[in-house]
């Protein structure tokens, strides 16, 4: 772990792209070349300007479950819908 965070600090000092999770509250960063599920904390730095977004994992896994609900949510709406047009 502790190379990753070296290897962060000397993407921050070679001013290269660096990957930040898009919630505003996470500290998550992540290098372009590292695999998916390589995240480090990391506290944001005011004013880099090569932060781009992403989604860390934990993010990423709340997301999911928000959208399969909806989706329940709108096939339970939509299946409701159907069988009052049926009862027609």
């Amino acid at each position: 772990m502790r190379s990753e965070h070296v290897e962060l600090e000397r993407a921050f000092a070679q001013e290269e792209i660096v990957l930040v999770c898009w919630e505003p509250s996470c500290q998550m960063h992540r290098l372009a070349h590292w695999n998916e599920e390589r995240w480090v904390t990391h506290p944001q730095v005011k004013g880099y300007q090569k932060y781009s977004h992403s989604i860390c994992r934990s993010h990423y896994r709340l997301c999911q479950e928000e959208i399969q609900r909806y989706v329940a949510k709108e096939a339970a709406v939509s299946s409701a819908s159907n069988q009052k047009v049926a009862a027609v």
